[in-house]
């Protein structure tokens, strides 16, 4: 029988895997900003936790904790790459590749925590790793450098985010359902609110500046960005109805499962994604004629090498 903890991880995954769909639609079709829909969508995903958890324990204690912060900066960082990667790439393929944060994980535990992996974890990496490797190869050369170099960069943020939040105090204690929400309502105001402050001085600064200058650095947000009324009514619609749900079931299950148990669960995401973004192809709001059969295969393997360690994992701890 699945424990618990696996279990909120895949309901987490879920949720995630329609966030990345819906924002990878943000970023091509409505060609939203991509700092200011994570940031936006961010904020509303905290002010409803905090509304639902009402007053108590929770609020200022996590805003005390140094913790918080190096969260919100993980967390905001690794979102606008990996909104990023999906202007580049499909959604099924960014999620496929971002599963090198298995890679990384795994290792890191056993590094940092002393948690050892046993020789299941091994084998199901090395499975991982061919999948991924393959789809790299695949990807067109105009892009590949680019999209490979942000996975990587993504994926060392994920664990470090992972563990930062394993070891929070605050978010880690056993706690009722309401408290485990104010949490992370604050965790993700703290993330959002710092990163929005940072782009609006960003914006007005640039508005004084010569305009070959202003080109150098064309991929930050304007004023104009902060004015689309589609960006905005989009991120709103996420963050409430999408990603606050998603963002409390991770905090859960990286507390159940630790953080290399939610990255073995995750593996499935790419799944979810890809029946999500047939979907919406089918409807006719998103394009994915580059996902090859090739691709479906490597994935596949993907997926394979992830079950493959929850399974041996969980067989251990019986």
């Amino acid at each position: 029988m699945i424990s618990k903890g696996y279990f909120f991880a895949f309901v987490a995954v879920l949720i995630f895997a329609l966030t990345d769909v819906l924002s990878r639609y943000a970023v091509t079709v409505l060609n939203a900003n991509t700092a200011i829909y994570a940031c936006l969508s961010f904020l509303c995903a905290s002010v409803v936790l905090i509304v639902i958890a009402g007053p108590g324990y929770g609020g200022m204690e996590t805003l005390k904790e140094p913790r918080t912060w190096l969260y919100g900066v993980l967390q905001i960082t690794m979102s606008v790459i990996e909104i990023f990667v999906y202007s580049l790439i499909t959604t099924t393929e960014a999620n496929l590749l971002f599963r090198a944060a298995v890679l990384i994980t795994i290792p890191a535990a056993w590094f940092f925590f002393n948690r050892k992996p046993i020789a299941s974890d091994w084998i199901g990496s090395g499975i991982i790793a061919a999948g991924l490797l393959y789809i790299a190869m695949t990807l067109p050369e105009d892009i590949r450098a680019i999209a490979v170099t942000s996975v990587i960069a993504l994926s060392i943020v994920f664990t470090i985010k992972a563990f930062v939040m394993e070891t929070h105090s605050t978010a880690s204690e056993h706690s009722p359902i309401k408290d485990r929400c104010r949490v992370t309502g604050y965790v993700l105001l703290v993330s959002s609110m710092c990163f929005i402050l940072l782009f609006i001085g960003m914006a007005y600064a640039k508005q004084f500046m010569p305009i070959e200058q202003q080109a150098l650095f064309s991929s930050l947000p304007s004023a104009a960005d902060f004015k689309d009324v589609n960006t905005i009514v989009f991120s709103v619609f996420v963050g409430v109805f999408v990603l606050a749900a998603g963002m409390y079931y991770y905090f859960y299950s990286t507390k159940l499962a630790k953080a290399e148990g939610y990255m073995i669960a995750a593996c499935l995401l790419p799944i979810f994604t890809l029946v999500m973004e047939y979907l919406a192809s089918w409807m006719g709001y998103l394009d994915i004629s580059t996902i090859s059969t090739g691709d479906l295969i490597a994935g596949a393997a993907i997926t394979l090498g992830a079950l493959y360690m929850m399974y041996m994992r969980q067989k251990s701890e019986v």
